[in-house]
């Protein structure tokens, strides 16, 4: 117990309360700052509210702006397949996608990273094409392997179950 005591009478003197105080207020002056200085959100989102986080997330995690990925889109290349797996992650549903291409207003930056996809004729299935295309080596690959064990182990079924 005594060297509870101990501590806690260090820690006060250490630390008193205009330190404290002022630590506090900085940090909060500070917090203020940036609030200030950040945009407002719009307050009105076309997308539900789960659905536009995730997009938020997602389009951090892509690290690219809709203008390069519809110049990939329309040349056909330029995404890697890690970005092709995000962005087929943000394909809306048929109701999403009437309300992002209606709307008129301001929207969010992940509403209005989908919405640009959007103006792309077949923009996702453009985005499933590319990734189709990049997965098809090393699916093909993977078929192989697969043929060649069946015929192995097909040949060793027929030499050990003929008479």
């Amino acid at each position: 117990m005594e060297e509870e005591e101990e501590e806690l009478f260090w820690w006060i003197h250490v630390f008193d309360e205009e330190m404290i105080e002022s630590l506090f207020s900085y940090n909060l002056r500070n917090c203020n700052e940036e609030l200030k200085s950040k945009p407002p959100s719009p307050s009105k989102h076309v997308l539900e509210p789960k659905r536009l986080q995730n997009l938020t997330i997602l389009l951090k995690a892509l690290n690219v702006t809709a203008e390069q990925v519809c110049c990939a889109l329309v040349q056909g290349n330029g995404l890697n397949l890690q970005q092709l797996e995000v962005i087929i992650k943000m394909e809306p549903t048929k109701e999403e996608e009437a309300k992002l291409i209606g709307y008129k207003g301001d929207m969010g930056s992940a509403e209005t990273f989908v919405a640009t996809i959007l103006t792309i004729p077949h923009s996702f299935s453009r985005i499933e094409a590319l990734l189709y295309r990049e997965t098809f080596e090393d699916e093909v690959t993977h078929l192989r392997k697969t043929f060649s064990i069946l015929e192995v182990q097909s040949h060793f079924l027929i030499i050990h179950l003929t008479p």
